[in-house]
């Protein structure tokens, strides 16, 4: 008789840690918990041997070969991964999978033309995010070549640029 009344608490000590388990698992899901917090987001032209941002801020100016983002981020679970994206122009140019091993850091990506030419002139947005969730866009500009007496652009530089982004630790 012992062993049955037990079979009641049992049950529905399960139960309740069963809809604890289901009930995280849904708010997660639905976007209500975060599971990925950025800050403490720069772009810069380069980075010193710490990850601190050295040179300008946006709108840097023309001529310019490499730009540099630095972020903090805080994960909720270790393994997680993050996708950078640079975008030029609204185009996405490109992106990049990061699959971090703790649950919180400091990280550092370049963006680079692969023939090592200025950065076109334009308007761009670096976004960080968990899975499909964006969890920071940060937007900067290029700005062009300042013009000559004569009316015209001094160096106009036209295109998109193929990225190529190196990251750092």
């Amino acid at each position: 008789m012992k062993g049955s009344s037990r079979f009641p608490l049992v049950v529905i000590f399960s139960a309740t840690i069963l809809s604890a388990l289901l009930l995280g698992w849904a708010l997660r899901g639905s976007g209500i918990v975060q599971n990925c917090e950025v800050y403490d987001v720069s772009v810069c032209e380069e980075l010193d041997e710490q990850l601190r941002p050295l040179g300008g801020s946006s709108p840097f100016c023309f001529g310019i070969r490499q730009l540099g983002v630095r972020f903090r981020f805080r994960l909720a679970r270790q393994g997680e991964s993050l996708l950078v994206r640079w975008h030029f122009q609204n185009h996405l140019i490109h992106e990049e999978s990061l699959s971090v091993e703790s649950t919180e850091g400091v990280k550092a990506f370049y963006l680079v033309r692969e023939d090592g030419a200025p950065l076109p002139v334009g308007d761009y947005a670096v976004s960080i995010a968990e899975g499909d969730r964006q969890a920071f866009r940060l937007e900067f500009a290029i700005q062009g070549p300042p013009e000559r007496e004569d009316g015209e652009d001094s160096l106009s530089e036209k295109g998109s640029p193929e990225a190529q982004t190196t990251s750092s630790p």
